[in-house]
């Protein structure tokens, strides 16, 4: 699905870059990051920051 991919890539970016959630959004095509946020948090259970920062102190379990 879409909703798959988009949170894919978004999930790439969080950990890969060290890009602000704001240009993580634009990246898609989302015209407001609050907008992102919320598509995130619907489809990913966790906000991006909240998603980043557990995975990058390891506690995260489902990337």
């Amino acid at each position: 699905m879409i909703h798959e991919r988009i949170i894919a890539e978004a999930k790439v970016l969080l950990l890969n870059t060290d890009w602000d959630v704001a240009e993580i959004a634009y990246a898609p095509g989302f015209e407001y990051p609050s907008h992102f946020n919320k598509y995130f948090r619907q489809y990913a259970s966790n906000t991006p920051l909240l998603f980043r920062e557990t995975a990058r102190t390891g506690s995260l379990v489902n990337i």
